[in-house]
């Protein structure tokens, strides 16, 4: 069960820290659980790498290694002594509530998304999805149809790049009460999937 939830941390981590939104949520690197009168904590190491804030000229000059109690986006992390030196995100009322395109404009534009997804496919890059509400894990990966189709005259309909979907594996809870909850929501999902993608009438399912 430990190893899970740290497997689980890890991936956690992982996806904060490469997220592009604009905000301040953090991710804890550690979690903590009660058995009897005793708590305990496990964790995922996480250097601060930040460099001292007062140098001595006698000492070379090292980053920090005190681990980080939490990672932001962007890849911002830092220990509670260096914590002043990440840029924090404001956002204003006015900000919110505007429905005008923001001013940065590269970091919502089509090429920018169309370039990461782009390395993805190059670097055969696989990412590790965790559900703990469902209980289930799989990996996604993208692939480009060929380039025969996709020039002209033999331009294909769709998408350049097919996400795809595979080693899917159900990870329930050790709990019995969470993995009844989780199997419930799973048969949910699967019915609502199913019941909107019927096949019309006089059409086989062909598996």
């Amino acid at each position: 069960m430990i190893r899970l939830k740290l497997l689980d941390r890890l991936n956690l981590i992982a996806s904060r820290e490469r997220k592009i939104t604009c905000s301040n949520n953090i991710t804890k690197t550690f979690f903590n659980f009660s058995y009897k009168r005793y708590r305990f904590y496990f964790g995922i190491y996480v250097a601060c790498n930040h460099l001292p804030t007062t140098k001595s000229p006698h000492q070379k000059t090292t980053p920090c290694r005190t681990p980080c109690p939490f990672v932001k986006n962007f890849n911002r992390h830092a220990c509670n002594q260096h914590h002043s030196a990440i840029a924090q995100i404001i956002k204003t009322p006015l900000e919110d509530k505007a429905v005008t395109a923001p001013k940065n404009n590269i970091v919502h534009h089509k090429s920018f998304h169309a370039n990461i997804i782009y390395r993805k496919y190059n670097d055969n890059s696989k990412q590790k999805i965790f559900s703990n509400r469902l209980g289930i894990s799989y990996t996604t990966r993208y692939e480009a149809h060929n380039l025969d189709s996709i020039l002209p005259p033999y331009k294909a309909i769709g998408p350049m790049y097919t996400k795809i979907y595979e080693n899917f594996s159900r990870t329930l809870s050790s709990n019995p009460r969470i993995a009844a909850r989780q199997n419930a929501r799973f048969d949910r999902s699967c019915r609502r999937v199913f019941n909107n993608n019927k096949p019309k009438t006089g059409m086989a399912l062909k598996l």
